[in-house]
């Protein structure tokens, strides 16, 4: 069996991404619409992690990993079809968390969405913090 990584299976496209920025898109497609006709609030809300995740990595060292510990986002607009581009980026990276802000636009440059959030950053192997024995 094949595996994708989940921003793989949207479709999740990066842009670019450098110095602490990020930017990915992805294709609304219609398997992304909830009931009411517009796109699933957790479409926009992988698309916003996602970007913030690849933002934070661009400034770990080799032997450190980052992990999401929240993110809050409004959703400012509906949208439907086209294509959603976030922007994103870290605000400030501490020793051991980092905070992010992302902006969701849609292709006319509509504001979408806005997030900011919080990050752990840690040594590459770590224990899972949230693992009992």
């Amino acid at each position: 069996m094949s595996h994708r990584i989940f921003p793989e299976v949207l479709g999740i496209t990066f842009e670019t991404f450098g110095d602490g920025r990020a930017r990915c898109s992805l294709q609304v497609k219609e398997d992304f619409l909830n009931p009411d006709g517009v796109v699933h609030g957790g479409v926009i809300y992988t698309l916003v992690d996602t970007g913030m995740g690849l933002a934070l990595w661009t400034l770990l060292r080799s032997d450190e990993l980052c992990r999401t510990i929240e993110i809050k986002i409004n959703y400012l607009r509906p949208v439907s079809s086209g294509r959603l581009v976030a922007d994103n980026e870290v605000i400030q990276r501490g020793a051991t968390v980092a905070v992010l802000q992302s902006r969701v636009e849609d292709e006319r440059g509509k504001l979408i969405a806005l997030a900011t959030g919080s990050f752990h950053v840690g040594p590459r192997g770590a224990a899972n913090p949230r693992r009992t024995s």
